[in-house]
């Protein structure tokens, strides 16, 4: 399973998880593809969360 995330504050506007998803399931890729909103206060711990997860990519 591959998982990724856009990130960003804020980040709900954004169109990312709904194109890739299409994409994944189009080419029968099982996984994800989320929002996720990271104020910039966070970003620090948010990287070190993420680096410790299954999380494929993230921008």
């Amino acid at each position: 399973m591959r998982n990724a995330a856009v990130t960003g504050h804020p980040i709900g506007h954004s169109k990312s998880p709904l194109i890739h998803g299409y994409w994944l399931k189009q080419h029968g890729i099982e996984g994800s593809y989320i929002a996720q909103d990271v104020p910039p206060e966070t970003a620090k711990a948010s990287t070190a969360l993420w680096l410790s997860t299954a999380l494929s990519a993230a921008t």
